[in-house]
């Protein structure tokens, strides 16, 4: 009886093991990068013509819908130049594409930040795009109190923005991660021919 529960438990994480290393190479992140010059303010603290960024992240096969296009932001990075990091906290922060138009909303605010280009037309968010520039996104009157780490954030004006979208490779197990797997799957099976014998 022994014998079977030990085959049983040694299956059993083998199993586990093996398909936590295929399920998260399935997964792919994939980080979409916004970036330029913008006024405003982040909590009551004003800023002129200094360098943002934002950085989304999420995954690359959760994109649903068609025409528009939608992806749901897992975690996110604001840099504005004189400020430290922040992350977004305000809820269902979100990206979408339709047509030519790309941007990112969440559902206190709708759209946040918009550009247009003609090179996104049929763009599903699923793939790394290079990058496409802006001179003069739409954000004016639409990024107002938005909810971040540092405290509420408005844009007043950005301009000069840079979007791409970069899919990372997907994880593929190191070889000292397989080696111990294997040894680990030997000793077992030596053990229950030691037992056996």
């Amino acid at each position: 009886m022994k014998k079977l529960v030990g085959l049983l438990v040694g299956l059993l994480v083998g199993l586990l093991v093996v398909f936590g290393v295929v399920g998260s190479a399935n997964a792919t992140p994939i980080t979409y990068t916004f970036e330029g010059i913008g006024s405003g303010s982040i909590d009551g603290s004003d800023f002129a013509q200094a360098a943002i960024s934002f950085n989304l992240f999420a995954e690359s096969s959760a994109v649903y819908g068609t025409a528009p296009f939608f992806n749901e932001v897992l975690t996110s990075e604001i840099n504005v130049a004189g400020f430290s990091t922040a992350a977004f906290t305000t809820p269902g922060l979100k990206l979408w594409s339709v047509r030519d138009v790309l941007g990112f909303a969440d559902t206190e605010h709708d759209d946040l930040l918009d550009i247009i280009d003609v090179a996104l037309t049929g763009y599903d968010l699923s793939t790394s795009i290079g990058t496409i520039h802006e001179s003069n996104p739409f954000a004016f009157d639409q990024f107002l109190d938005v909810s971040t780490t540092l405290g509420l954030m408005t844009l007043t004006n950005v301009d000069y923005v840079n979007f791409s979208a970069t899919t990372s490779a997907a994880p593929v197990p190191e070889p000292s991660t397989l080696i111990l797997l294997g040894i680990g799957l030997l000793g077992f099976a030596g053990v229950n021919r030691r037992k056996k014998g």
